[in-house]
């Protein structure tokens, strides 16, 4: 149970002792100084209050660690008309709390929050706070990258330098900023209401002249100077607050230039300005910190003030790129008092000494942090958009309910199968591949061998068409590897002209003359079954042995010459990595389709590209002609052609930089021995 509630549950023990008629009696509990508690109360009560308030108090402290627990300040008890007389009533909770981190630490106790969160109305942009406990950590390059990188997504945005103790815009920008005024003297005039000619608030705006797509705005504090000094000293934080005259301004700047986004680069530590734009301004809250204990430890204090009242985001900053700077900055991270997924941005000296801000060919470093902003607007608009077409929604959950086109979805591996140029195909016992050819590609055809495959000193076997071709080819290659003086793993791996070894062979001289293609599907247990049953082969053995060098050679080099007719090595994933060393000669070749890997990022991407599959299908190109859904309109909405996240949530949670979906069932199904890509399409009918 968090603070705020253990203190609701003790007045709230409280309240059923002593109130019994809620309209004259209560209780006011004010907590000073952080750890005392003075109490107001006026009841009816006749007893010993003071025990039952004593007992009370040491429960509340049971519930709250040591250094969170308080003591029994004062105590007045008072009878409603004792309470008359003196002139004591109930106080009504302030409409405008003081927005300061002492405010903050107040609101944990009490029933104000001490925090706002500002109606995001038609014409208002939304309002992002960069703070940091702790200067130094990158929170200002941070924020100018991210601003920049929103633009060039078309985005119209704005950033303000609220950082009024210690402003860098003017400089940062000097060759852009062509005015003295700021927004330190905007403020004192609006405070000492002095008439300010000819600077209107557009004239507190300066547009960076960039090559993207949208807009990016500067609003600086203004040029530092004696004046400059003289006006911080006077303005007035609660003022600014209670009249929210950086609200108004950014409501009125968000209308007439239609803003997206207002980025505002706070004041460092635990000082009202820095409060000010966390509590009263700021829609969420982007904290930067550089992975150190210190940082942590701050920025833990600051997401308990917090608590779940404002969306924020913890990114870690200038964070060493060696392996282990990574890996240390991930395992502290571990300690942040957040639930989000790791956001890191490696430091770069070349940022460091750079005077031109944004910094362009540094911008891929912040995209991570863009791209997570962005994604709430997505996914409004996505929400918007089901809420008007359920009937559209009801067709597409229907299609999953039925299974409507499951064997239409592939994973882009699957894709790839009939190329020639991947003659090794590695399965798992679920696999399927025969109908992977059938669906995907119609007029086809897929044929396994099934007999065990043995060479001309086996002619018993039953597949004499196979046994007599490569008979054949064994003489031929024979032959080449004869008149070369080498042996056949050393022709292999060379670049070698086989046209003359498969001149005249056909494998399928006695198969149909399919108007498509048609392969030859041989699996690999078939061709080293009889090896083993001779010589109790290992992998080192069968590296060297001239009959697997030969299938290697038919598969990579015959298919070349015959794209329409092929020959597929298809071997059980457990098998190829019994004998994983004989194949990292053709490894070009070899394809994996199985779902048997212990390796979650393999897993998350074959289960990302089944969702991406589905999509496509039931979204854009369903066969059921008349039953297609069309979502162009949403995709222009969103300026993507992507709309996979119209059925799959992007992450678990949404509005948190919490794991991708993908990744998340990853973690979960990896353990399952069955997985396949059948079983995780089960399980998205039941989700459906």
């Amino acid at each position: 149970m968090n603070k705020k509630n253990v203190f609701k549950k003790f007045i709230a023990e409280l309240e059923s002792v002593f109130i019994t008629e809620t309209e004259s009696e209560w209780i006011e509990v004010n907590l000073i100084n952080v750890n005392r508690l003075d109490l107001i109360v006026v009841s009816e009560f006749d007893g010993d209050y003071l025990n039952i308030i004593h007992d009370r108090m040491a429960k509340l402290n049971n519930m709250l660690v040591i250094e969170e627990q308080v003591y029994l300040g004062f105590v007045n008890f008072y009878s409603v008309e004792e309470a008359g007389f003196l002139g004591i009533y109930r106080k009504v909770n302030q409409l405008n709390p003081e927005y300061t981190f002492g405010g903050l630490v107040d609101s944990l106790y009490s029933e104000t929050s001490g925090l706002t969160n500002n109606e995001n109305g038609k014409n208002r942009a939304k309002i992002i706070s960069f703070y940091s406990y702790k200067g130094g950590v990158g929170r200002s390059v941070a924020l100018i990258q991210t601003a920049y990188l929103l633009a060039n997504e078309g985005k119209k945005v704005a950033i303000i330098d609220l950082d009024i103790e210690a402003p860098s815009y003017n400089d940062i920008f000097s060759e852009s900023i062509k005015t003295n005024y700021g927004l330190v003297e905007y403020l004192y005039n609006k405070i000492y209401d002095i008439p300010s000619k000819d600077k209107s608030e557009s004239h507190l705006m300066t547009k960076l002249e960039l090559n993207t797509a949208g807009d990016l705005y500067i609003i600086p504090t203004g040029e530092i100077n004696n004046k400059y000094i003289k006006r911080i000293e006077k303005l007035k934080h609660k003022s600014i607050c209670e009249q929210k005259y950086i609200l108004e301004l950014i409501s009125n700047l968000s209308e007439q230039y239609n803003l997206d986004y207002v980025l505002i680069d706070s004041r460092t530590g635990l000082n009202n300005w820095g409060a000010l734009s966390i509590t009263s301004i700021a829609d969420e809250v982007v904290l930067c910190a550089y992975p150190n204990k210190e940082n942590v430890k701050g920025t833990n204090l600051i997401l308990d003030l917090i608590e779940d009242r404002k969306k924020c985001t913890v990114v870690f900053s200038r964070i060493d790129s060696t392996k282990q700077g990574q890996e240390y900055a991930k395992e502290l991270f571990k300690q942040v008092k957040i639930d989000q997924e790791f956001i890191g941005i490696n430091y770069e000296s070349s940022i460091a000494v750079n005077t031109n801000y944004p910094f362009i060919k540094k911008a891929s470093l912040f995209k991570e942090l863009c791209d997570f902003i962005l994604e709430d607007e997505q996914q409004q608009e996505r929400v918007l958009w089901i809420r008007e077409n359920k009937d559209k929604v009801e067709l597409v959950l229907d299609k999953i309910k039925t299974e409507q086109e499951f064997n239409q979805i592939f994973t882009s591996n699957e894709k790839k199968v009939l190329e020639s140029s991947n003659g090794v195909i590695v399965v798992d016992s679920i696999s399927d591949v025969e109908s992977i050819y059938q669906y995907q590609y119609p007029g086809s055809h897929f044929e396994f061998i099934n007999n065990t495959i043995k060479w001309s000193s086996h002619r018993e076997n039953n597949n004499k068409d196979i046994v007599e071709i490569l008979q054949e080819i064994d003489d031929r290659l024979g032959q080449m590897i004869l008149d070369s003086g080498k042996t056949s793993m050393e022709i292999l791996r060379e670049p070698v002209d086989f046209s003359t070894v498969f001149n005249g062979v056909n494998i399928f001289k006695n198969k149909l003359d399919y108007s498509n293609s048609y392969t030859l599907g041989i699996n690999f247990d078939d061709i080293i079954k009889p090896l083993n049953d001779e010589l109790d082969l290992d992998e080192a053995t069968l590296i060297n042995h001239p009959d697997i060098n030969k299938w290697f050679i038919i598969i990579t080099e015959y298919n070349k010459l015959n794209p329409y007719k092929q020959c597929k090595l298809i071997i059980e994933n457990e098998l190829y990595h019994k004998y994983k060393g004989i194949f990292s000669s053709i490894s070009s070749h070899l394809l994996n389709i199985s779902w048997s890997i212990q390796d979650e990022e393999i897993i998350s991407q074959r289960i990302d590209e089944v969702m991406k599959s589905m999509s496509y299908i039931y979204l854009n190109h369903s066969s059921i002609e008349s039953n297609r859904v069309d979502f162009l309109g949403l995709a222009k909405l969103l300026g993507t052609e992507s709309n996979e996240n119209l059925i799959f949530s992007k992450r678990i949670k949404p509005h948190k930089y919490s794991k991708l979906l993908p990744v998340w069932l990853a973690n979960r199904l990896m353990d399952d021995e069955s997985l396949s890509k059948k079983k995780l399409l089960k399980i998205i009918k039941r989700a459906a």
